[in-house]
């Protein structure tokens, strides 16, 4: 009987051309890595899967008040234009993590490194919690039109005035709201996890105010 040599496990997959982006992250690990941001996106009335990453209508909040994961999706829309994994990590707010470095828990940005994609997103679930329907599609469009596009770099420095300036925001409440959100995120954010824990302050304050939004 002869010896066998070294034996290698090989998987071969498939997936559409516009799958490919989130597949590949998913097919290659970590479970922990992929996990926290599936967890991140939750939280963000997004949904990744292998397949896509997409905005999602759930019932109620991702998690329950102990923690556990429950599936509650309504409803998935389109596909958010993903075209390879960096893509995945910009629309979340995630730090570009190479392939070899994936083994623990997905990174924040800092406010100041946000692109104008995910500060948008931000602005819709935690920067404008004072203000009224009406008032906040308003500012959105404002926000949405404005040449550049507005990224965090930018957002960082906003000031009362300017706000007055260039979208038209005169209300003490919601110009302090959004400032105080915003020096949040400057000095304690998303990105602030790595050194005294931070981020994830600010990331359980962020899902606060996302239950909050939902009524619950």
């Amino acid at each position: 009987m002869s010896e066998v040599g070294t034996v290698r496990h090989l998987d071969i997959f498939t997936c559409p051309n516009d799958s490919w982006g989130t597949f590949l992250l998913h097919a290659t690990g970590s479970d922990l890595h992929n996990r926290s941001m599936r967890h991140w996106t939750q939280q963000l009335d997004l949904a990744l899967s292998e397949k896509a990453l997409a905005p999602c209508v759930r019932n109620g909040p991702a998690y329950t008040a102990d923690g556990q994961y429950q599936n509650n999706k309504q409803a998935v829309g389109a596909p958010l234009p993903i075209k390879c994994e960096r893509d995945v990590y910009d629309a979340l707010g995630l730090v570009w993590t190479e392939p070899r470095e994936r083994t623990g828990k997905v990174r924040h940005k800092p406010l100041q490194e946000w692109d104008p994609a995910f500060t948008m997103l931000w602005l819709k679930l935690v920067g404008m919690e004072e203000f009224t329907s009406a008032a906040k599609e308003a500012f959105l469009d404002e926000f949405e039109a404005a040449e550049p596009p507005i990224d965090g770099a930018r957002l960082a420095a906003m000031d009362a005035a300017e706000l007055k300036r260039e979208f038209g925001m005169t209300l003490p409440v919601q110009v302090s709201s959004f400032l105080r959100a915003v020096d949040v995120e400057r000095n304690d954010g998303m990105g602030g996890g790595g050194r005294g824990g931070g981020g994830e302050v600010k990331r359980r304050a962020w899902y606060k105010a996302y239950r909050k939004r939902l009524g619950l």
